[in-house]
């Protein structure tokens, strides 16, 4: 509407202003001046008013368009802000799960060791994780089940050897209680040798004495004889 009165009052204007510029190359400047004072004002001012409305109508238009432009810098610093804010939390708990995700079968892990480090092999290790973390937990749990399994080995060895342990004590016991019966037995034998002993050197006396009667009787009786044929 507006270029339309404008359209309208453009050929008014460009009419009057021909018709002062004829005067005025004519060298009438009086008439020139009567019909631009008189004629053409009314004219001209009608023709700026047109175009001093599409101005203000611009100028809204652009006014419109910059409190539009602040209140969408607004949105988009609010936008900005949120997003930001989202991001900052997001970034938060995202880290915070990595580092749950992390740190939580990490410090498994470091019980288990611990645990299998203080002599405990009972721990029951569940590994539900592929990642690097699960593949350590699975690690300890192979190296536990085969401390385990070594464990059970020594410990049967072990009772092994403590039963042979205990057989080789009994027979021990039972040949230093044959020894002892053995020992006992050869001192009776040497108690018996010692009274045979005596008995066999009481037996030398005594036939020391009767040989030696036998001789003083043998000579007394070869005495007797010598006596008995002097007679």
């Amino acid at each position: 509407e507006l270029m339309k009165a404008i359209h309208q009052e453009r050929p008014n204007f460009n009419r009057m202003v021909e018709k002062v510029l004829k005067p005025a190359m004519a060298g009438e400047r009086e008439t020139a001046r009567d019909l631009l004072l008189n004629d053409m004002r009314p004219v001209q001012l009608a023709y700026m008013k047109s175009l001093l409305a599409l101005a203000d109508f611009q100028v809204e238009l652009m006014n419109q368009a910059g409190k539009e432009a602040a209140a969408e810098a607004r949105r988009a610093e609010f936008t900005l802000w949120l997003v930001s804010g989202l991001a900052v939390v997001f970034g938060s708990v995202l880290g915070v799960l990595i580092t749950r995700s992390v740190v939580t079968p990490m410090r498994e892990a470091v019980k288990v060791a611990e645990t299998v480090a203080g002599g405990d092999l009972r721990s029951q290790i569940g590994v539900t994780r592929k990642d690097e973390a699960g593949q350590l937990l699975g690690a300890l749990k192979r190296m536990n089940d085969s401390l385990v399994g070594i464990v059970t080995n020594v410990r049967g060895n072990a009772d092994s050897v403590a039963t042979a342990s205990g057989q080789i004590a009994q027979g021990n016991a039972d040949l230093s209680q044959r020894t002892e019966e053995q020992a006992s037995n050869l001192q009776q034998t040497a108690a018996s040798m010692e009274q045979l002993s005596g008995t066999v050197k009481m037996s030398a006396e005594t036939a020391v004495q009767a040989s030696q009667l036998a001789a003083g009787a043998a000579a007394a009786a070869r005495q007797g004889g010598q006596v008995v044929s002097q007679v």
